[in-house]
């Protein structure tokens, strides 16, 4: 008797039955200008800071701006040849990554001077982290960049790759009025 089917359905009969997942409006509750030269791929605040890792060829950077005025306070430039990817901040240091060159870097947080740089074993996309440790991703599986925790102020912002305005917004549970995000921080 061949049980090839039994596999399957043992495994249908393990998920659930019904998976809730909670969709979500926003509204948007302040914009911010910031210049189209961004290629954004990277976005995250530190402290009062708004860090941006831009992307391509001769126009990598990692910017220190004050997100309310748009000054840049400073920056540090990849060389030409390096496209620049994401960006995350994990213990006082500033790490990037690269898109095709396998590479990554390190810097200080306060003054973007380089510490080190590491070998990536593919292509460097996304970069977060969950206060311990790095995540990557290698552009296996969806990347979203241009969002940004501003945790000081508990305000969620949003931008794109080449889009003129930083955008806080707000979060809100469908059929609900009750938002998940909090006040304007203008």
């Amino acid at each position: 008797m061949n049980n090839f089917w039994l596999f399957p359905l043992l495994a249908l009969l393990a998920l659930p039955l019904r998976a809730e997942v909670t969709q979500y409006d926003y509204k948007v509750i302040h914009k911010t200008e910031q210049t189209r030269d961004y290629f954004v791929q990277g976005f995250e605040f530190a402290g009062d800071d708004l860090l941006v890792g831009t992307g391509g060829y001769g126009q990598s950077f990692i910017y220190r701006i004050n997100p309310k005025t748009g000054e840049v306070k400073n920056k540090v430039a990849l060389h030409p040849r390096l496209f620049g990817e994401g960006i995350t901040v994990l213990n006082d240091r500033v790490y990037q990554l690269t898109w095709r060159s396998r590479m990554g870097f390190i810097y200080h947080l306060e003054d973007f001077k380089p510490i080190a740089r590491f070998r990536l074993h593919g292509e460097g996309w996304g970069l977060t982290n969950n206060g311990e440790q790095l995540i990557l991703s290698d552009g296996s599986a969806d990347v979203l960049n241009g969002i940004a925790w501003d945790a000081k102020n508990q305000a969620l912002w949003v931008t794109g790759k080449r889009w003129p305005w930083r955008y806080q917004i707000e979060l809100i549970p469908k059929n609900s009025n009750r938002s998940v995000t909090r006040k304007p921080t203008s």
